[in-house]
C-alpha cells in the first residue's frame, strides 16, 4: 500500500511540475497529421506533456522491433487521451480526481456517475 501511495504522490508531483517544451512540440508535430495536430493542440499543456512522455516510452519499448510500425505507435501514444479535450479539467482538478480515485474509489465512482 505504501508503494502505491508513494507512486501516486510522485505522479502528482511530476504532473504538477511538468512543462510542455518546444522539443515536445517538435516531436509530436513530426508524427501527427494536420488533423491530428489540430486535435492534439486542443489539449492543455499538461496533457500534451503527458501524451508526449507516453509516446516516447512506447517508442522506446518497440525500438528495433520490425513487427511494429513505430510511427503508428507514437501516434497512439500522443493521441491516447484525446477524449480529454471535452473534460476541460485544470491540472489541479485532474490531480485531485486521480487522488480521490485512488484513496476513495467509491466517491470517485459516485462523482463519475453524476458527470
Amino acid at each position: 500500500m505504501f508503494n502505491r501511495i508513494s507512486y501516486r504522490l510522485r505522479q502528482f508531483w511530476t504532473g504538477a511540475t511538468a512543462v510542455y517544451t518546444k522539443a515536445d512540440e517538435h516531436f509530436a508535430h513530426g508524427y501527427l497529421t494536420i488533423e491530428e495536430w489540430a486535435l492534439f493542440n486542443q489539449l492543455p499543456d499538461f496533457e500534451r506533456k503527458h501524451s508526449s512522455n507516453v509516446a516516447r516510452r512506447m517508442l522506446d519499448a518497440v525500438k528495433g522491433e520490425p513487427r511494429f510500425d513505430e510511427r503508428k505507435i507514437v501516434r497512439l501514444g500522443l493521441l491516447h487521451d484525446i477524449g480529454k479535450i471535452r473534460e476541460r479539467n485544470t491540472l489541479f482538478t485532474k490531480r485531485v480526481l486521480v487522488l480521490i480515485r485512488f484513496i476513495f474509489p467509491w466517491l470517485y465512482d459516485a462523482l463519475a456517475a453524476r458527470g
